[in-house]
């Protein structure tokens, strides 16, 4: 048997704990920088992994990262060609 190990809390606990431990609400900036961190984990190169968050007007519209064209093989498996 599998068990959900997810927590739901409400939304007005999660403010309470905040406020409690002192925690500051993060920047737009601070909040896209990091998740632009998490998608560069998706990149197939072993130089340097980039990732990319496209914003306007404080909406996501894409992410992306570096690697090889679809239908090439990734750095990941033959290594740098450079």
């Amino acid at each position: 048997m599998e068990w959900d190990q997810r927590i739901h809390l409400s939304p007005r606990w999660t403010r309470n704990l905040r406020s409690r431990l002192n925690l500051a609400r993060k920047s737009k900036d601070v909040y896209f920088a990091e998740i632009a961190d998490l998608v560069s984990s998706r990149s197939t190169c072993l130089r340097n992994q980039v990732g990319a968050v496209l914003v306007k007007e404080g909406q996501i519209l894409s992410t992306g990262y570096n690697g090889a064209p679809k239908g090439l093989p990734h750095c990941s498996e033959v290594g740098c060609l450079r």
